[in-house]
């Protein structure tokens, strides 16, 4: 299975929720539209395609969980290779 459709598959089965306030390169806050989420889950947000067809993804963890009225939240932090710029606000988060 290419990458291409690795991505398509997950993208249908696999959204936990989009990136809203404040984004950086080593750090994101997140809402949650799954309830299922745990504090020891793993995330994966993916970026553009570069000039050879490859997208690119990041892998993030959770640094803190919590409730408010608007639904679960949380910062997370992300695992190994960093970008070279700041997550777009409303990027989706998928289930690494």
């Amino acid at each position: 299975m290419s990458d291409e459709e690795n991505y398509n598959k997950q993208v249908k089965e696999d959204k936990v929720g989009n990136l809203l306030g404040k984004t950086t390169t080593h750090s994101v806050q997140v809402q949650f539209s799954d309830p299922t989420i745990e504090r020891n889950s793993y995330f994966v947000i993916y970026g553009e395609k570069d000039e050879e067809g490859i997208r690119t993804y990041y892998v993030l963890n959770i640094e803190k969980l919590w409730s408010e009225s608007k639904g679960m939240l949380a910062d997370l932090k992300v695992c190994g290779d960093r970008p070279k710029r700041p997550f777009e606000i409303g990027s989706e988060v998928y289930r690494a």
